[in-house]
């Protein structure tokens, strides 16, 4: 999180606080919520002024479990509609859900949408009880990863080298189809914006998996 991200979102809780703090203490704050983004700490500090009832000033970690609330939430959201989306399209379909985070977990844990389609009902449930909550908070808290815009099913993997009328026939959006646009936009126009260093660092980064268990 850049430092004007910070001041910006502190500043507004020192004057809901009605507190005025010094220099050194707001850059213990720094130090502690700085591997944030802007856009998590905004949103923890919209949720402490909207869901906590007590008068004091919140201390880093409020902030912090604030923001591991919410991917909580998120996560449970997540396996509801990959759930549903397996029932409704199975691995025929090429899927794009509303939310990232669910493309980073298939990709890099099962190796795409037909691998994890494949899975037996049993294991897929095991998956969503010990593992899938665990993966998704890891990852939502990761920056700069990349990112399958689409998670290519069984019909386009078949005919990717066939007419160009097919592409898109058999996609399939998962959620509220506005917000994945919005953010697969967000992220090509990013990737524009990459220089060749920055894209070599983003496929290093692909190559690392997070495992349930691992110290990181």
């Amino acid at each position: 999180m850049k430092s004007n991200e910070f001041i910006k979102n502190f500043s507004i809780l020192m004057e809901v606080y009605g507190v005025s703090y010094s220099e050194a203490t707001i850059e213990i704050y720094y130090r502690i919520l700085k591997d944030l983004d802007g856009k998590e700490f905004e949103k923890a500090v919209h949720t402490i002024l909207s869901e906590r009832p007590f008068p004091t000033f919140p201390k880093p970690a409020e902030l912090l479990s604030a923001i591991a609330t919410k991917n909580e939430e998120k996560a449970v959201l997540a396996a509801d509609n990959l759930r549903k989306a397996v029932s409704m399209h199975g691995s025929y379909k090429t899927v794009i859900f509303d939310d990232p985070v669910i493309h980073i977990v298939l990709e890099r844990h099962f190796g795409g949408w037909i691998k994890f389609c494949e899975m037996t009902i049993e294991d897929m449930e095991k998956f969503f009880k010990f593992e899938f909550e665990k993966l998704y908070k890891a990852y939502a808290s990761q920056k700069n990863i990349e990112i399958k815009t689409k998670l290519i099913g069984k019909h386009d993997a078949q005919n990717e080298d066939k007419s160009p009328d097919e592409v898109g026939r058999y996609d399939r959006y998962i959620g509220d189809k506005e917000k994945a646009v919005k953010w697969i936009t967000a992220y090509e126009n990013k990737m524009l914006s990459l220089n060749g260093v920055d894209k070599k660092i983003l496929e290093l980064a692909a190559e690392k998996t997070i495992k349930i268990g691992d110290k990181e």
